[in-house]
């Protein structure tokens, strides 16, 4: 047994105690930074994704909230363009038609006889329009707000 303790065990019980040192070391020293480095750049990027994810469906809504405005807009000119056809229509079948007195009578109304989108429309078109914009809004808001 005296043999086995003596000066060749004495050099490989020391060889393995610098080999469990530096893979203790290498562990420490290398590999845990290595590892931290990369699980600080994966929260970095999850943390930019949802940042760039979150930007990217506000600006999507904003989008979205602008073309149902728009819409809004361009629904509203268009009925009154609707409307001053038909007022001219209905001025034009009179029977005691007088082009002067007709047109002065569809230029009383204000924004009507360019067809604008500040012509004053009838209550219930009005509504409808409106209904139209709130669900039009209420869409952009279902499918772009934020999660």
């Amino acid at each position: 047994m005296k043999q086995f303790l003596g000066t060749g065990s004495t050099v490989l019980i020391g060889m393995a105690a610098i080999i469990v040192a530096l893979s203790v070391s290498y562990y420490y020293v290398i590999f845990l930074p290595q590892e931290e480095e990369k699980r600080i750049n994966m929260e970095t990027w999850k943390l930019l994704s949802a940042e760039q994810e979150a930007n990217e469906r506000k600006e999507s809504l904003n989008i979205c909230l602008l073309a149902a405005q728009q819409t809004y807009r361009d629904d509203w000119a268009n009925k009154c363009r609707s409307l001053v056809e038909a007022r001219e229509k209905f001025c034009r079948r009179q029977i005691d038609f007088d082009e002067v007195t007709c047109q002065a009578t569809l230029d009383k109304t204000e924004g009507v006889a360019n067809g604008s989108a500040n012509c004053p429309l009838p209550f219930e078109l009005v509504g409808h329009l409106k209904d139209f914009l709130y669900a039009a809004k209420d869409d952009c808001y279902k499918q772009y707000s934020p999660r």
